[in-house]
């Protein structure tokens, strides 16, 4: 299933001016993945190959990482834009997926675009005002690291401590093509977390999306935080969920037939 072909790499200008790269592969219906904090494109690349016989998969780099630029001022608003950018720049219907906090990215920008076919969340997106899930003094020792050159300490800290990754996942990840890009973006990842605990949307804007909406999460994944993000299921106005079995937080890399499948279930259905 799918193909191995070459990507083909896009640009597309975001409102500030920064060029947003997007991977491009496939034949089909237009599938735009946002990838999660602490990566880029390449973290999607055993999942692209899956897809690409019935989507063509834009893989992004968000701001920061990969080929696509950045600014020397950051925010959340930043990343929205660029995600809108791009889905207004695709063929549409576009169907998007965004993982994490590429899902919070992804959830912002269906507010803001009228060429949303339908949205994917994997474990990311809103999440209540006022609840700060990264202390202050973790997210210093996340910079301390990394401004002491200690990149590879800082990112398995991360991953190990707020992403939910167990030791034998770690070691997954690390043998993964992508890893490389995750040490190269890991000066991105206290931004974010800074960013994602300023942010607290009020839940009820998010009923004005009307697009069908898949909840993803993995039967492992910490309940409390599995718990939190299933009951978006209530902000929508048609959502449902997909558990994958045997899985937390990074399936896309550890079970990437499992995610594969449930997308194309849910993008394909009454197609």
């Amino acid at each position: 299933m799918g193909t191995r072909t070459a990507a083909e790499r896009l640009a597309v200008p975001s409102q500030d001016g920064t060029p947003i790269a997007l991977w491009k592969r496939g034949a089909g219906p237009a599938l735009l993945a946002v990838h999660g904090t602490g990566a880029d494109h390449t973290a999607w690349d055993g999942v692209v190959p899956l897809l690409t016989d019935s989507f063509t998969v834009y893989a992004m780099d968000r701001r920061g990482r990969g080929a696509s630029g950045d600014a020397p001022a950051y925010a959340l608003e930043r990343e929205v834009e660029d995600v809108a950018a791009a889905l207004d720049a695709l063929p549409g219907p576009v169907h998007l997926y965004g993982h994490s906090f590429g899902g919070t990215c992804a959830i912002e920008a269906a507010l803001r675009t009228q060429n949303l076919g339908r949205l994917v969340l994997y474990e990311g997106g809103p999440k209540p005002p006022g609840l700060r899930l990264f202390p202050d003094d973790f997210v210093a020792r996340l910079d301390a690291l990394i401004q002491t050159g200690q990149r590879e300490e800082a990112l398995t800290t991360f991953m190990l401590t707020a992403a939910g990754v167990t030791p034998d996942e770690l070691e997954v990840l690390r043998r993964q093509p992508a890893w490389p890009g995750r040490l190269a973006a890991v000066h991105t990842i206290p931004r974010e977390l800074r960013a994602f605990n300023d942010y607290g949307p009020d839940l009820a804007r998010f009923g004005a999306i009307e697009a069908p909406v898949l909840l993803v999460t993995g039967e492992l994944t910490e309940p409390r935080r599995r718990e939190m993000f299933e009951r978006l299921t209530q902000v929508f106005q048609n959502a449902r969920v997909a558990v994958l079995p045997g899985q937390r937080h990074a399936a896309h890399q550890t079970a990437p037939d499992l995610l594969a499948a449930a997308l194309r279930d849910f993008l394909l259905a009454d197609a």
